[in-house]
């Protein structure tokens, strides 16, 4: 873990990281629900809102300045694809992504809305199975999105990832990657 290996800098890293996730969330009507550590809970009023954002996001986070000792950790190092192009640099940050309509409710003590329910946690299976630089998506979200990618200018492709099995839910759920198409070299 980066905690253990970079301790004195994380603190810098963390709040370059959560700077560059917050950017874009009010851009594309994102409302920040939680944060727990450095994973961010993000609700948006429209499933291409959030696509547009994870993507726009990830480019940021590759972009970013981060420190140089975090970028000479083995997991932060800079990839280049074989024509130079950059590919991943700085932490490998996932996104999982579900279409639904979870449960919410006020809370008094935060001020704010959190959300809970079956299609939250179906959210964080699918980041959980996501790998460090990808946006992983639901069946169900990909759906609402798979027009729009077809005819879209953003450059964004849909590649299927597998099936996956999730504890508490019977059947195997059918992930998608969605990436750029100038970022190819980026895929396993």
């Amino acid at each position: 873990m980066l905690w253990d290996a970079e301790p004195t800098i994380m603190k810098e890293v963390l709040s370059i990281h959560d700077r560059v996730m917050r950017k874009y969330i009010k851009k594309y009507k994102g409302y920040e629900v939680k944060t727990v550590g450095d994973s961010f809970m993000i609700a948006f009023g429209h499933p291409v809102q959030a696509i547009k954002w994870a993507s726009e996001t990830l480019v940021l986070l590759r972009e970013a300045n981060w420190p140089t000792d975090i970028l000479r950790n083995e997991s932060c190092e800079t990839v280049v694809d074989a024509t130079g192009k950059l590919v991943l640099r700085g932490p490998r940050v996932r996104i999982g992504m579900h279409y639904g309509e979870p449960q919410c409710k006020y809370n008094r003590v935060s001020g704010r809305y959190d959300y809970f329910g079956p299609d939250v946690n179906m959210a964080s299976r699918i980041e959980a199975s996501a790998y460090g630089g990808t946006i992983f998506i639901s069946e169900a979200l990909k759906e609402m999105v798979n027009d729009w990618i077809l005819t879209q200018q953003e450059n964004l492709q849909l590649r299927f990832a597998g099936e996956y099995q999730f504890k508490g839910i019977d059947e195997a759920q059918s992930l998608y990657q969605i990436r750029r198409s100038t970022d190819i070299a980026s895929t396993h």
